[in-house]
């Protein structure tokens, strides 16, 4: 009796390389969802079989967009040319303020995208209009706490 060990166990794939290639074309560095990268890469599968094409990727990963950094070159010597020039300041005489900003329809920075770990990360812009939010401010000193304003 001889075993045939080209034979192949179990149900074949739904994607051919092909469609998979298309897959992993749409994937990376995009905040596509599942579905997205299905319509986008024109299969007739569900996004299950579209998840384990993306998973069997050692390359591409589900990843949290990290925030831009705003400030400018320009404005990093300006700040440090203020913290030198204040260096021997009597600080006991100066008032230090502080914001803090809530946004009340849900928080910042639950962006995610599929990143492909052999480019660059992506950066997603913070928003700078809508939504409802709430403005704390606090002054202080070394000695006197100030009023909080809302």
């Amino acid at each position: 009796m001889s075993i045939d060990v080209t034979s192949a166990q179990g149900r074949s794939r739904k994607v051919t390389a092909r469609d998979e290639w298309k897959i992993l074309r749409a994937a990376p560095n995009s905040t596509f969802s599942l579905n997205q990268i299905r319509s986008e890469s024109n299969l007739s599968v569900s996004k299950t079989t579209v998840w384990r094409a993306v998973r069997r990727c050692e390359n591409i990963t589900k990843q949290a967009m990290n925030k831009a950094l705003r400030i400018a070159d320009r404005h990093r010597e300006v700040r440090l040319e203020f913290a030198n020039m204040n260096l021997g300041r009597d600080w006991a005489k100066v008032v230090f303020s502080d914001e803090k900003k809530f946004n009340l329809d849900g928080p910042d920075g639950n962006k995610y995208y599929w990143r492909d770990l052999r480019r660059e990360p992506v950066y997603f812009s913070r928003r700078t209009f809508g939504g409802g939010s709430l403005m704390v401010w606090d002054a202080f000193r070394n000695v006197v706490l100030g009023l909080v304003v809302v």
